[in-house]
């Protein structure tokens, strides 16, 4: 939660600095959002530790294969690497370019997912 406290204010921060910086020096305007996404992204790193090993500890629970677990995982993960891409494009004005992002990051999302339809698929079978 202390971490989450100071993303927040890191956010207002770095959007009240780009505010009153980007009108006299546009360039500055789109190096601090991501120079803030990098902060946060280092403040975050102590908590994706955790997570991952959470991650871990819950896929030695489950007992399933890593042909089921890895899927989910690397669509978490190309879903949160395209949402802050995205957004950054957007903040440098690019939609269109933002837009492709996303659709890759759909489409590479549903490739990653395609192993893990065919195992569901395999277990119906089965049944």
């Amino acid at each position: 939660m202390n971490v989450f406290i100071k993303i927040l204010l890191l956010a207002a921060a770095a959007v009240l600095c780009t505010a009153v910086v980007k009108e006299k020096v546009p360039a500055l305007g789109l190096l601090l959002p991501i120079a803030a996404i990098v902060c946060a992204i280092v403040l975050l790193a102590p908590t994706a530790g955790a997570l991952l090993k959470s991650v871990g500890r819950l896929y030695e629970l489950s007992g399933l294969d890593s042909e089921m677990f890895s899927p989910l995982l690397k669509v978490i993960c190309i879903g949160a690497c395209a949402k802050i891409a995205a957004e950054v494009c957007r903040d440098a004005g690019e939609k269109g370019v933002a837009a492709k992002v996303e659709l890759a990051a759909v489409m590479c999302g549903m490739l990653c997912a395609v192993p893990l339809v065919e195992q569901a698929l395999h277990m119906i079978a089965a049944l």
